[in-house]
Order: C-alpha cells, then sequence, then structure tokens
C-alpha cells in the first residue's frame, strides 16, 4: 500500500513528463512551456524520477518545517524572556525570525542549485525537442479520481456552508432569558 503523501509526489513528478502520440517520452525539468528534451532509455526516465522525488519530497518537508518554526522565536521569548522591555523584547523576536527564515531559505537556495547542477548533468545526453514537436503532448498520468475528489470536496464546503447560513437564519424560537436585578431596576 501507497502513501497518500508518496502518491502525491509522483504525481508531482509525473506532471514533469509528457508523451506525443507516437508512445514518446518527454521531460521538461523547468516547466512545460521552458526547453524539453526526449528520454530514449528507461534508465534515463528512472534516474530523472527517482531524483525528481528526492526534490519533490525535500520541499514537501521543508515547508513543513517552515510552519512552525515562524512560532518558535515568541515561544522562546515567552518561555526564556524574563522582565524586560517590550522594545526589547520584539527586538529579540524579530532577530530570531529573521534568522530562522535566513536558515530556511539557504536551505531553499541550495535545495535549487542542487537541482539545477542534476539537472544540467541528466539533460546532457538527452535531445532536446523543438516547438513542433511540442503540439501533441499529452500528459502522462491522467487524473479523473483528483478532479472528482476536489468536485466532491467544493461540494462538500457549499453544503456545509448553506448548512451554516441555514441554521442561523432560521434558529429555534428565542429563548427568554430570566429577569436579572439590573433588568428589574433595583
Amino acid at each position: 500500500m501507497r502513501f497518500p503523501f508518496a502518491k502525491t509526489i509522483d504525481y508531482q513528478v509525473e506532471c514533469q513528463f509528457r508523451k506525443d502520440p507516437a508512445g514518446r517520452l518527454f521531460f521538461f525539468p523547468f516547466g512545460v512551456k521552458k526547453q524539453g528534451y526526449f528520454v530514449d532509455s528507461k534508465t534515463d526516465e528512472e534516474k530523472i524520477k527517482a531524483y525528481l522525488r528526492k526534490y519533490r519530497g525535500t520541499a514537501v518537508l521543508i515547508s513543513l518545517l517552515v510552519s512552525p518554526s515562524i512560532y518558535i522565536p515568541a515561544l522562546l521569548l515567552d518561555l526564556y524572556g524574563g522582565a524586560g522591555s517590550v522594545r526589547h523584547s520584539v527586538t529579540i523576536v524579530i532577530e530570531l525570525s529573521v534568522g530562522v527564515m535566513l536558515f530556511f531559505l539557504t536551505l531553499s537556495w541550495a535545495r535549487w542549485v542542487s537541482y539545477k547542477q542534476a539537472m544540467r548533468s541528466f539533460t546532457t545526453t538527452l535531445s532536446e525537442i523543438g516547438p513542433e514537436s511540442r503540439l501533441g503532448l499529452s500528459e502522462v498520468s491522467d487524473r479523473p479520481r483528483v478532479r472528482r475528489l476536489v468536485l466532491a470536496g467544493l461540494a462538500c464546503l457549499i453544503l456545509g456552508a448553506a448548512a451554516l447560513i441555514g441554521a442561523t437564519r432560521y434558529s429555534r424560537s428565542k429563548v427568554v432569558c430570566p429577569p436579572t436585578a439590573a433588568s428589574r431596576g433595583q
């Protein structure tokens, strides 16, 4: 059984590949509108896909780590801050936040540089395709299941919003609260 995370990564990897009507496989390392390459061997395809899975997986892990790390400086200040001035506390939070964000930006930049170098080494043996070859290309894996899930999710969201609006507009008769001393004029 494959995990949904692995399926999502595989789908993202497959989005960088296209097939023509003859069944030949094309690879677009930097997007479909950029330069594409003809993948002629199964070993090249597997090497590229394995690297792309690693690249996409690290991208997801970095974004999962960035989200909670935004709160770390404020948490550290709250736990170990002491009784300093507000200006000093805000300065510490800003410095820690900038440091954490620079760390993750550096990590993302290093990942991108590694990706560009790897794609350069992978595509040196592949032949480039021209604009006329792009005309009949189709996606490698069609995902109608994902489209159905998105449509079902939107339908549930709309039904939930309608139920919420219906529940707030058409509530039961108003419950009368017992009078208090202030309402009796005492």
